[in-house]
């Protein structure tokens, strides 16, 4: 059985911890400035630790936290493995996840209005019936 280096492991550890939070804190400060909603908690969310169980070779999965007056909550968020201590890949990553979001609120918006639309159609229509052309 070969012998772990554990000093080496330790620093390994420290090194993609400090890099997962690095990428956390550029998400969240995108995230801020678009006003997108990536990540939950918005500017009091923290980053925690990464969660090794859950990670591969593929994705860290890093969990952040808000904790306020008795109340700690928490989630988790998947950083690409791949891009990881490359700033161009973190940058076009983020604003793809920026884009993924601004995109799913311009749907929302228009999901809303189209409701509120048909609701006011309803509402003439209802008026219409009853006191006539």
């Amino acid at each position: 059985m070969e012998k772990i280096d554990y000093k080496k492991l330790i620093k390994l550890v420290e090194k993609y911890d400090e890099e997962a939070s690095r990428v956390f804190n550029k998400l969240q400060k995108a995230d801020q400035e678009a006003k997108t909603s990536v990540l939950h908690y918005g500017p009091s969310g923290n980053f925690e630790r990464i969660e090794w169980d859950y990670s591969d070779e593929n994705s860290i999965v890093v969990r952040y936290y808000d904790y306020g007056y008795d109340l700690y909550d928490s989630a988790t968020l998947k950083i690409p493995a791949d891009i990881l201590f490359d700033d161009k890949k973190i940058d076009k990553w983020i604003k793809t996840e920026i884009d993924k979001a601004m995109e799913k609120k311009e749907q929302q918006r228009k999901a809303a209005e189209k409701h509120q639309e048909e609701k006011e159609r309803q509402e003439y229509e209802r008026l219409k019936e009853k006191f006539g052309k």
